[in-house]
């Protein structure tokens, strides 16, 4: 994994953990799924992973999109923002208009959909 993102090494221990808990506990992701896709430990909980989560959450919750996996989130998280923007949440917009808010984090997300599914930040 360090071979492939030397880049981790400039993360605090703390901050690894909490991501690598993230993955494995909210998104189900294997050890495994991590070490193949080393990069999503550097992206920001905050600002990428979490929104992006709960999107796809929203998504899979009304039937638009398939199952929510280790796959379909690793490639929703290497996307750039234009390009997610556009394949997740424009896309989208008419079916659920909140989309575009919850994405921008103006609304909570239990205001979509009541759940354990969504993530707060």
């Amino acid at each position: 994994m360090f071979k492939r993102l030397p880049c981790i090494f400039v993360l605090s221990k703390e901050n690894v953990q909490s991501r690598v808990e993230f993955f494995t506990v909210k998104q189900n992701f294997e050890l495994s799924d991590i070490a193949k896709n080393p990069v999503i430990l550097a992206l920001s909980l905050e600002k990428r992973v979490i929104p992006r989560c709960n999107v796809l959450e929203v998504l899979y919750s009304n039937g638009l999109i398939g199952r929510v996996n280790a796959g379909s989130v690793t490639t929703a998280l290497k996307l750039n923002e234009e390009k997610f923007i556009e394949k997740y949440v424009t896309k989208y917009q008419v079916t659920v208009p909140e989309m575009v808010h919850a994405y921008k984090c103006q609304i909570g997300l239990a205001d979509l959909k009541e759940g354990d599914g969504f993530y707060k930040m």
